[in-house]
């Protein structure tokens, strides 16, 4: 008797940690036009931001952008080549879904490609044992990483960001 109770209490937290993926999965990101960086005149360089397959998080969506706007919403194997203004930028990766931003800084030169990797944040799957944690430990993380080759890119589908 005890057992099975025991049983259905992790039964249950399953039932509810599988739900909260699930409403995550069906919630999108914001994509918003970001002025400041197609304003007339602007240095622009190019980023390439792209997102591998990992099981976790598959298909909610991360968001890449400034601070302030979102210019493109991915899942996983897909990418996007965004222009940035030549200099510091302070970018932030979201997740769709409640969880926080995850911001970093890059300087970038003019005419220089830079690439991205956005990817699934281990550390936020400790909320399958303390949910509040979900609004506090961002869901998705980025780093500066060697580009891709087109072979590899290949792969992968084409998302176009909102300029």
């Amino acid at each position: 008797n005890f057992l099975v109770q025991k049983i259905l209490l992790i039964l249950k937290y399953l039932i509810l940690i599988s739900m909260a993926f699930l409403f995550a999965g069906c919630t999108t990101v914001d994509v918003n036009r970001e002025p400041n960086w197609t304003s007339e005149g602007s240095d622009l360089s190019e980023v390439l931001v792209f997102r591998g397959e990992k099981w976790w998080y598959g298909k909610v969506e991360s968001g890449f952008g400034s601070t302030e706007n979102y210019v493109v919403a991915l899942k996983n194997n897909q990418y996007s080549v965004v222009p940035v203004p030549v200099g510091e930028n302070i970018f932030q990766v979201i997740g769709a879904g409640g969880s926080p931003p995850y911001k970093f800084d890059m300087s970038i030169s003019d005419d220089e490609r830079k690439c991205i990797e956005i990817r699934g944040n281990s550390a936020s799957m400790s909320m399958i044992l303390v949910p509040i944690l979900g609004f506090m430990i961002p869901s998705f993380i980025a780093s500066e990483v060697e580009c891709p080759s087109e072979g590899q890119l290949s792969a992968y589908e084409l998302i176009s960001p909102t300029l």
